[in-house]
């Protein structure tokens, strides 16, 4: 029997309900998905200017880059395989950071893939990063030398947490600059000799001595082994805190 005019109508109505449900739920789904985005950027960092993306982000700009044939157009066309299986079923909140970060544009998804094109910041975001990370130690270490150069004293909040003894540390330190040091290891071991002694009159004597020459010649090799020196001071930090506990 033929639908009456009546019937015909509430389908309609039915139908169109059903498809605006869909519509604002999806639209819902959009809209928490960049809130949720939204505030995993938030909790980052911003170093010199450059905003510190999250790891996973970083792992999909990563491979993204790496699929790039045509650097100059930024596109690149995308299938889901190409990343681990622990990004696949995360993939559209990473894109979405992406996006917010301003690394990429014009994402196209679609069951197993897509493309998208990156921006220009995508290809020198690691270097900027590691420029801005580089630039932010080697102030922090200038700070903590001029302290220690200017007063005498030695602020050890870096050292608080570590559990690692001085004579732990001296062997840690020996081992990267046999690993690490490179054409400066004999510099680097000479200025570890002239630390370890500057620790047994400190101990000996229960104060802490101005040495501007010692933490002058550090200064002149910061920039090419700021991990030696931030090592370097964490085991004065220690050897401070050894004597206040003592």
């Amino acid at each position: 029997m033929a639908k009456s005019a009546i019937e015909k109508q509430l389908e309609k109505i039915q139908k169109e309900t059903k498809k605006k449900e869909r519509e604002d739920k999806r639209a819902a789904a959009k809209e928490a998905l960049i809130l949720r985005a939204s505030t995993i950027i938030g909790s980052q960092p911003n170093i010199d200017g450059v905003p510190i993306m999250d790891k996973t982000a970083e792992e999909v700009l990563r491979i993204l880059i790496e699929l790039c044939q045509n650097k100059d157009s930024g596109f690149v066309n995308y299938k889901w395989e190409s990343f681990p299986i622990s990004l696949q079923h995360s993939m559209s909140l990473e894109l979405e950071k992406l996006v917010q970060y301003g690394m990429i544009t014009s994402v196209n998804a679609w069951m197993g893939g897509g493309m998208l094109n990156l921006l220009p910041p995508a290809f020198t975001y690691f270097k900027d990063k590691e420029i801005a990370v580089k630039k932010q130690e080697e102030r922090k270490m200038s700070i903590h030398i001029e302290k220690l150069e200017n007063s005498g004293t030695f602020i050890a909040g870096d050292a608080i947490n570590s559990t690692f003894s001085v004579d732990n540390s001296v062997k840690n330190i020996e081992k990267k600059i046999e690993e690490d040091g490179g054409a400066d290891k004999e510099v680097l071991f000479e200025l570890l000799e002239e630390v370890k002694e500057l620790i047994k009159n400190i101990e000996s004597s229960r104060s802490i001595p101005k040495q501007k020459g010692l933490f002058k010649r550090i200064s002149e090799h910061m920039t090419t082994h700021g991990w030696f020196y931030a090592e370097i001071i964490a085991l004065l930090g220690q050897t401070a805190l050894q004597m206040i506990g003592g």
